[in-house]
């Protein structure tokens, strides 16, 4: 309980993202879009990589290591892609007044993954350091922020969304995969997932033990990774991987594929307002799933697609009948492509505050 009270308290005074300067926010002034970014990651792609190739002016990318020492501070338009560096605080700074605009987009809710107490310690203390602490000097000057979900958009009291859509290239399954002697179930997920990695290591013990034929990979590391190697009975049925560069990650599974994909998500405050973009892997792979019964997975379900409570006996059940069962695969398979297709087609293409921009260039262009 004394835990469960610091919890809620430290969430309650950690800052959380708002636009302070959007009343001042001109469109007519902007002449290149900077997008900051932690290298290549998963938000930048599913949220933003496929809506900057619409945009009209010069699009800089600017990794967070990089110097800002070369960029023209006169009408440019800054996005944030979660954190920000001292260097970059510095920078928008002292080139605030010649800023057309600054922007964040966030697809997680960081002041509770920071206390909610998943993941390593030292990780939500860098957390803290690149994605809390600086809001306390840039909420002053943000003209937009950038929620991936509704519930985050609700949840902080902000107007837009910006919900994922995903370039071609991430979810169209490339080629036919290649045939397997055993099939392949996969859990792929970061340290901010280990409750669904404590709740899914009896489930696989258990479908494991009942399909000889079945390999499982998991992703994992830290605490997660201990909880998994804890099953040493399996032997090589059981392969742990280490997490991976984005880039890397996304060639890996697209090349080799997988036969079904474990998606759980249970319930809590960081959960809660999570995107859909795990079935944009799922799709990748060309596999089949089982997700979460979840406010996320219902977001752009289709009939097919399998969606289960929370019970270990009813992920056990649903798991071993699609192992068996080929055709049903093949149908849910189908079917998470089909909820991605439907995913992009609620998704505006634009990013709220920019198509204000490309209009009023275009006015000015006419004008000329």
């Amino acid at each position: 309980m004394v835990g469960q009270f610091f919890r809620r308290h430290l969430y309650g005074i950690l800052p959380k993202p708002r636009a302070g300067g959007r009343a001042g926010f001109d469109p007519t002034r902007i002449r290149r879009i900077v997008a900051f970014r932690k290298g290549p990651n998963p938000t930048f792609t599913y949220y933003l990589e496929e809506r900057l190739k619409r945009i009209s002016v010069p699009v800089e990318f600017i990794d967070l290591q990089a110097s800002t020492a070369p960029l023209d501070p006169v009408g440019s338009y800054v996005i944030l892609c979660r954190y920000a560096l001292p260097r970059q605080i510095w920078w928008l700074l002292k080139h605030r007044r010649q800023l057309a605009g600054l922007a964040l987009m966030i697809d997680d809710d960081i002041a509770a993954t920071v206390t909610e107490g998943q993941g390593k310690f030292g990780y939500r203390l860098y957390l803290l350091g690149i994605a809390i602490a600086p809001l306390l000097i840039l909420n002053r000057f943000f003209t937009h922020i950038w929620p991936a979900t509704g519930m985050l958009a609700d949840r902080f009291g902000i107007p837009d969304v910006v919900a994922p859509l995903p370039p071609p290239e991430t979810w169209r399954v490339p080629t036919p995969k290649t045939s397997r002697t055993a099939f392949k179930m996969i859990y792929h997920a970061t340290g901010a997932h280990d409750l669904e990695h404590r709740f899914l290591v009896p489930i696989v013990a258990r479908v494991l033990e009942q399909c000889p034929d079945v390999r499982f990979e998991v992703v994992a590391s830290g605490n997660s990774a201990r909880l998994w190697k804890d099953l040493d009975n399996l032997g090589n049925r059981l392969e742990l991987i280490p997490e991976s560069r984005w880039p890397d990650y996304l060639r890996r599974t697209a090349e080799e594929g997988a036969d079904l994909v474990l998606v759980p998500l249970l319930p809590g405050r960081v959960n809660d307002v999570r995107s859909d973009t795990k079935r944009v892997d799922v799709a990748r792979m060309g596999a089949a799933a089982v997700f979460s019964r979840s406010l996320a997975y219902e977001r752009c379900t289709v009939p097919e697609e399998i969606l289960v409570d929370d019970d270990p006996e009813r992920w056990v059940e649903r798991i071993v009948r699609l192992l068996k069962d080929e055709t049903e695969r093949q149908v849910s398979a189908e079917a998470v492509q089909a909820s991605v297709v439907r995913m992009m087609e609620r998704a505006s293409p634009f990013l709220p505050g920019l198509e204000q921009c490309m209009q009023a260039l275009d006015e000015r262009v006419g004008r000329v």
